[in-house]
């Protein structure tokens, strides 16, 4: 077998349109999560490339050496599947919980209790980021649910 040397004509543009096209929307989705969500300083796609900022400082100051340890670090840092993160929300995710708050019209004084009641906490400031995407779908849930019960009364008040 002999394969072609040089360019070639693709022979079925239209696939290869659809694969970039599916690539594009999957980059925007991520990139739209990732800044949606504050989250970016949680998540790196490029291990590889990551160095935990007290790594860094350590090679800056010259009390540890770039290479193997590097590898290791960044393969500690991350945290496993299975470890919750703990860690608690940070401002900006704490602004878009109140920005979906109000979108969803949920009543503060009910927001309040459902985050008490369900996450044990006393304040929004101390909801868990492990707890941060129920939350978010808890309150698209509700923003939806009031959505379709407006378009039922809607069609009610029509008919």
């Amino acid at each position: 077998m002999s394969q072609a040397a040089g360019r070639v004509e693709n022979t079925d543009l239209a696939d290869t349109y659809n694969t970039v096209l599916k690539m594009a929307k999957k980059r925007a989705l991520v990139d739209a999560t990732l800044t949606a969500t504050a989250a970016s300083d949680i998540f790196t796609q490029d291990l590889e490339d990551y160095t935990p900022p007290e790594v860094a400082e350590a090679i800056r100051t010259g009390a540890v050496s770039p290479q193997p340890s590097i590898a290791s670090a960044v393969r500690h840092a991350q945290p496993s599947a299975s470890t919750p993160n703990n860690r608690l929300i940070t401002k900006g995710q704490l602004d878009i919980v109140l920005l979906s708050q109000r979108r969803s019209r949920i009543s503060e004084e009910e927001f309040k209790h459902h985050v008490t009641e369900t996450y044990h906490v006393a304040e929004l400031k101390e909801i868990k980021q492990k707890d941060l995407n129920a939350l978010l779908e808890w309150l698209e849930t509700q923003q939806e649910n009031r959505l379709e019960a407006q378009e039922r009364q809607a069609l009610a008040v029509e008919n």
